[in-house]
């Protein structure tokens, strides 16, 4: 299922999330029990994450780890900021 998009990003759902960053829904709901888990919102029945919850999550996540003296990974493409490629300068003779 695609995620439903937003100004700023996709929101996911909790399966998206975990699917998103390979992690289990017990390992979600376990942070979540601990306040480690991401920001959630509640739409009636269903539960979203919104995009900048993600990125505030993913920030704390990079602190903890580095906190702690584990080495970080580059980011994923997935979550990465997008690149922008800029022509060459022109030539002038």
């Amino acid at each position: 299922m695609e995620p439903e998009t937003t100004l700023d990003g996709p929101a996911f759902t909790i399966a998206d999330f975990c699917e998103h960053y390979a992690i289990s829904r017990t390992l979600f709901y376990s942070l979540r029990k601990i306040q480690a888990g991401p920001e959630v919102i509640f739409c009636k029945r269903a539960i979203r994450i919104t995009f900048q919850a993600r990125m505030a999550w993913e920030a704390r996540m990079r602190d903890a780890a580095q906190h702690a003296g584990m080495a970080i990974a580059p980011a994923s493409p997935r979550t990465a900021a997008p690149t922008i490629e800029c022509p060459a300068p022109r030539q002038t003779s």
